[in-house]
């Protein structure tokens, strides 16, 4: 496609004090595979050398706009939106990387199912010293995202690329939740269509404790109990589903703490949801894996746990899904062959970027 014309994919990247890893970025960005794209790169009041490192850049692609005061990244993701001219919004954050062909890979889903409306990909976990850690998996199917997103966000933000029409359509970033807007905007994206998470680490996702989310978990955790609150209520509109019933169900499918005495509630709440889930998803493939989630999640806490706790998540466990300490242990198998597969390639990738 010509350049001249309406780019297919609009990449859009928020930055904040990045000076440290934006150039990295950027410029995973800029060597994709797939050129044709767009990037738009708003500075919210960066107060470190973040805009002058963007302003190096020398690609007729990119438009960077700088701002002297700090909105918040909601209100410069939504700016951005509105001037994204392509056919799919694939966001950045600026500390994190894209492999080469990460674009391509999407886009060529995209093109071919029109009834998705977001697509994803595993990630590589890169920490504060710039070493390849964990592989992180993400929910495969359509249905399995929705089960997700009831909890939790379903696709990696930096991982992912969006259909524009679903922003056409009035999804944007809310402000509101300042630290888990990423998972606000799911629950509305998938108003629009259906989306998949590929089984490839196509993102390095960087973790690191100067990370906003990690400096203010507790904040993070009560905006993702909110939108995951939200959205049980929401799923179980007009079935007599009790506001304390969602409350308990998220905290045990987000991981959170229950107190003892309430934890034999909570797991009757939990598999109620998975029911309801189950039987409003029935025929759709999928469903295999969202019981196996769903079952993981409570065999994951068991673990941690002791004496009666642990023996009654372990039981909650099985009677969603019989299978579920095979499966998971095959998954998490699969998990550390990818990792290691992957690394090392990874690694290179960085290097090759500039990555001090």
């Amino acid at each position: 496609m010509n350049m001249m014309s309406t780019p297919l994919v609009s990449v859009l990247v928020t930055a904040r004090d990045n000076e440290r890893h934006v150039a990295v970025a950027l410029r995973s960005v800029v060597r994709q595979t797939f050129g044709s794209l767009e990037l738009h790169v708003a500075d919210d009041g960066s107060c470190d050398a973040t805009p002058a490192i963007i302003e190096s850049f020398r690609d007729g692609r990119l438009r960077h706009t700088r701002f002297e005061q700090s909105m918040g990244i909601s209100t410069r993701r939504n700016e951005l939106v509105e001037r994204a001219r392509g056919r799919y919004v694939a966001p950045l954050d600026a500390d994190d990387v894209w492999l080469p062909d990460r674009l391509e890979q999407h886009v060529r889903l995209l093109e071919a199912r029109p009834d998705l409306v977001a697509v994803g990909s595993d990630v590589l976990v890169v920490d504060a010293g710039r070493e390849i850690g964990g592989y992180f998996r993400l929910p495969r199917s359509d249905v399995a995202i929705r089960w997700y997103c009831l909890f939790t966000s379903p696709l990696i933000h930096s991982a992912s690329t969006i259909r524009a029409s679903a922003f056409r359509d009035g999804a944007r970033y809310d402000p509101a939740f300042p630290l888990a807007q990423d998972y606000d905007l799911w629950t509305k994206v998938l108003r629009h269509g259906r989306a998949e998470n590929l089984g490839l680490p196509l993102t390095l996702y960087r973790v690191h404790p100067t990370q906003a989310t990690r400096l203010r978990a507790s904040e993070r955790r009560a905006e993702q109990e909110e939108i995951g609150r939200r959205a049980i209520e929401e799923f179980g509109a007009g079935s007599g589903l009790t506001t304390e019933s969602a409350r308990l169900a998220w905290c045990l499918g987000a991981d959170v703490a229950v107190a003892a005495d309430e934890l034999e509630q909570a797991l009757d709440a939990y598999r109620d949801l998975v029911d309801r889930f189950t039987a409003a998803h029935r025929g759709r493939p999928g469903l295999r894996e969202v019981r196996r989630c769903a079952a993981t999640t409570l065999l994951r806490r068991a673990g941690r746990a002791v004496d009666a706790a642990g023996r009654a998540l372990r039981a909650a466990a099985f009677s969603i899904d019989r299978g579920v300490a095979f499966s998971a242990a095959a998954v998490s198998a699969s998990n550390s062959v990818a990792a290691r597969r992957y690394r090392r390639a990874a690694g290179r990738l960085l290097v090759d970027l500039g990555e001090d």
